[in-house]
């Protein structure tokens, strides 16, 4: 426990040098903006900084992304308090009482509240990282090929659960991410893989064609369609330091919220969205003020910030040490760590602890910027608020456009792009969710690598995937996973607009 507090420390100090601490800022910054901003949201944002990543050591780029995805989530919060709809899934039931508060007039005290109720749970969840750090640690060494084969089929049936769509659009969406992984080059025989006679396949599609075209240019398509407005309910904030006694009424919810986060936020495939609804339904049935919550009231804020912020914070373990993103959002940051050669896993803590730490470490520091400059900067918050789209999409278009030809300085890659965003949109109109096809496309060939080396060690031999416990566990699971979907989710609907 002592020698993981002190490397949280180090990954404070990683995060406190000058060039880490700038991108942490800037990627706060960007993040909140992208909450507030009609039709972009924190997977498009993500998307469009992914080539930004290049140029930045594994570290500041994982800190800058991490940043972005923070303040995302605090703007898309503070966007639902302020506005009369949200883009936000992760903020469309827990922000009734905020909403409810700024028709009210105390739009400031809601934001406020919401603001100090991610702090504590960023502090308290950071600890219960600390002391998970050993477990993983553990876990870590006991990996091979068999084993991180298996945790990649787990990522692959999770994947199934993060989708909105239909278990058969659901696992179409998996293959189709598979296939489009493996086209290319074989590096083992050389042979050209669904190429179909374009040179410009031969290295495979960048993941960052992919992640662009289906997430920032589908989504910006299909909310140009649709013509996004979100009408403002109140422009003149003020109040927006708490008074000390809601603090005190908000501090068993703050607890609550920042428990029941973290406990969510481990589960792989959960993350802060069903985080944030759960506690706010639990704070409905615990809280001694739950007969007031929907009305609102301070606890119907600060449980739901709470567990969305631990949640948050809590969702990199399962990212880090099995490879499992809990959105699409961390699909994309697990984009970024592929681009650096970092494929998530138990190994990431044991080989590079200052990464894990410094990943941590930056979610608490952004926390705090996160609060400050959505505080402070609240007006010119508010006028984002009310940017007509139509000025909007443009530049967003065309930065995609840039950033895929930078990156490879291919006209054939940003068609590529512009073919993927057609899908994208298409996937909308269809409702299929790109999210799972993203996170196959992601593991196709760690997939197949792990398959070939195991099979190796084994001389052929298919049972070694159940013979090591570790691996039987993680396939079961994978099992139990297929099984349960079709009757989990095949009653409602769960697709919804992000």
């Amino acid at each position: 426990m002592g020698g993981d507090l002190s490397q949280l420390v180090q990954g404070f100090e990683a995060v406190l040098s000058l060039g880490n601490l700038a991108f942490c800022l800037l990627g706060v910054l960007l993040g909140i903006a992208s909450g507030m901003l009609p039709g972009i949201g924190p997977a498009a944002m993500i998307a469009m900084l992914l080539p930004l990543t290049f140029v930045l050591t594994p570290l500041t780029s994982i800190i800058f992304l991490a940043s972005v995805y923070n303040g995302a989530q605090q703007g898309a919060a503070t966007a639902a308090i302020l506005a009369s709809s949200t883009d936000s899934v992760a903020t469309g039931g827990p922000s009734t009482d905020g909403r409810r508060m700024a028709w009210q007039g105390q739009a400031g005290r809601a934001i406020g509240i919401s603001a100090i109720s991610s702090l504590v749970a960023a502090t308290l969840a950071s600890f219960a990282v600390v002391g998970l750090a050993p477990a993983i640690s553990t876990m870590g060494l006991n990996f091979g090929p068999v084993e991180f084969f298996a945790s990649l089929i787990l990522t692959l049936a999770v994947a199934l659960l993060l989708s909105r769509g239909s278990i058969l659009t659901s696992l179409g969406m998996v293959l189709l991410g598979l296939l489009l992984g493996v086209v290319g080059t074989d590096l083992v025989t050389g042979q050209l893989r669904m190429t179909f006679g374009a040179d410009g396949l031969m290295d495979g599609i960048g993941v960052l064609v992919v992640a662009i075209g289906a997430f920032a240019v589908g989504e910006t398509i299909a909310t140009v369609e649709r013509d996004d407005k979100r009408g403002v309910v109140i422009k003149h904030i003020s109040g927006l330091v708490p008074a000390p006694s809601d603090v005190a009424a908000s501090v068993p919810s703050m607890l609550r919220g920042s428990l029941f986060g973290s406990l969510i936020g481990l589960l792989p495939g959960a993350g802060p969205s069903l985080a944030s609804y759960a506690s706010y339904e639990l704070e409905r049935r615990l809280s001694k003020h739950g007969g007031s919550i929907g009305e609102g009231v301070v606890q119907g804020v600060a449980a739901p910030a709470a567990a969305n912020k631990a949640g948050l914070q809590m969702s990199f373990i399962p990212l880090l040490a099995l490879g499992i993103p809990s959105n699409a959002a961390m699909a994309l940051m697990m984009s970024g760590f592929v681009i650096h050669g970092i494929v998530p896993g138990p190994l990431v803590l044991t080989n590079q602890p200052q990464l894990f730490w410094g990943l941590i470490a930056s979610i608490g520091i952004g926390s705090i910027l996160v609060a400050l400059f959505n505080l402070m900067l609240i007006r010119g918050w508010i006028k984002l608020l009310e940017v007509p789209y139509q000025f909007i999409y443009p530049s967003i278009l065309g930065f995609c456009a840039l950033s895929v030809y930078t990156t490879s300085n291919s006209v054939f890659d940003v068609f590529l792009m512009c073919v993927f965003g057609v899908l994208g949109y298409a996937f909308k109109k269809l409702r299929c969710d790109p999210t799972p096809m993203l996170i196959a496309f992601v593991v196709a060939l760690p997939l197949e690598q792990y398959f070939r080396q195991s099979l190796v060690i084994a001389n052929g031999d298919y049972s070694t995937f159940f013979a090591r416990p570790l691996s039987a566990a993680m396939l079961a699971l994978a099992a139990a996973v297929l099984l349960i979907f079709p009757f989990v989710w095949s009653s409602r609907e769960r697709y919804s607009e992000e």
